[in-house]
């Protein structure tokens, strides 16, 4: 299946549930603003004629036709996008968002991003700031797995191949609410110090002989007392330590890019009745707080209570997710 982005319906959908948030007017505001004195003076003007949708710059000279591949008309359509939203923002502000005329403004908004859609535009590029899109659409490592024999692949519903039901639940719902999202997205996260400073207790507590860790076909294994065996277990985090850069390596289930460039982590832990997997997954979150300086609203966890259950998903997405995407 090819993967797809961002649809228009669920970029109106997910902006709606944004609004019903508590949003800070100020901040959203300052930042739209900024964004606006990067783009150009000219508008963009938008004929329909027929069920086809142009675009146009609109000059002190008459209009200009523009191709819909060219960076102008992204540009145009940007600036655009962002001062309708502008005027959504402030109209909150002043008529909250269960007025007439807080609907009537929103409706322009959506009416607008569904021309963008009709006329053949990526929608995501538009109303995306650069940082977001590019990390978007870029390709990225990640973790690699294959089939079984005789075992169905599965798909989210914008055509990531992923390994479980869960995890389909999951990505399928960020899709819904157009979160720009990555599955299993290699994370490098440097642990050096951490090694360094169990490496200097042990020695001084004569629990070691001779090299702290060691390595069997590629993977790290570790000269460690029976209390610390869990760094061993098959499946450990600890298993990709590479001693020439400091890094373990993690891959969060799905990774979302904020409007501020700061990227989001959900981890979805489904196999907690099994031992080995909880140890791991309590030591893979620990490593990505403390080495990884990931603080709380930027680290999302789940279990299987949550991921079965559409409506507590779209409950986590919209307070935690939706409001820290549009503006």
């Amino acid at each position: 299946m090819k993967v797809t982005y961002l649809t228009s319906e669920g970029i109106i959908r997910s902006l709606h549930s944004a609004f019903n948030m508590h949003i800070n007017v100020m901040i959203s505001s300052n930042r739209i603003r900024g964004m606006l004195a990067h783009l150009p003076s000219n508008k963009l003007y938008i004929k329909e004629y027929r069920g086809t949708v142009s675009f146009h710059e609109s000059t002190h000279s008459g209009t200009v036709y523009l191709r819909k591949n060219s960076d102008k008309l992204y540009r145009l359509a940007r600036k655009r996008y962002l001062e309708t939203l502008l005027q959504t923002i402030e109209l909150v502000c002043v008529a909250g968002c269960d007025s007439k005329a807080f609907n009537r403004q929103f409706e322009k908004l959506a009416k607008l991003i569904h021309q963008y859609a009709k006329g053949n535009l990526d929608v995501a590029r538009i109303v995306l700031t650069n940082k977001q899109y590019n990390w978007l659409v870029k390709r990225y490592k990640q973790k690699e797995f294959s089939l079984e024999k005789n075992q169905t692949p599965l798909y989210t519903d914008n055509g990531v191949m992923i390994r479980s039901k869960s995890e389909q639940n999951i990505g399928n719902r960020l899709w819904h609410f157009a979160a720009p999202m990555h599955y299993e997205e290699q994370l490098q996260i440097n642990v050096m110090s951490l090694v360094e400073e169990l490496e200097a207790n042990l020695s001084d507590m004569h629990q070691r002989k001779g090299s702290l860790y060691f390595y069997r076909n590629g993977v790290c294994y570790w000269n460690v007392p029976d209390h610390l065996m869990y760094m061993n277990l098959s499946g450990s985090v600890w298993h990709t330590f590479n001693y020439r850069t400091g890094c373990i390596t993690i891959y969060p289930d799905y990774t979302i890019m904020l409007i501020d460039g700061s990227l989001l982590y959900w981890e979805h832990e489904g196999l907690l009745l099994n031992f080995t997997y909880r140890a791991n997954a309590t030591e893979r979150v620990s490593i990505m707080r403390i080495c990884g300086s990931i603080d709380y609203d930027h680290l999302l966890q789940t279990t299987e209570l949550e991921s079965n259950n559409r409506q507590i998903l779209d409950e986590i997405i919209k307070k935690e997710i939706i409001p820290q995407i549009w503006f």
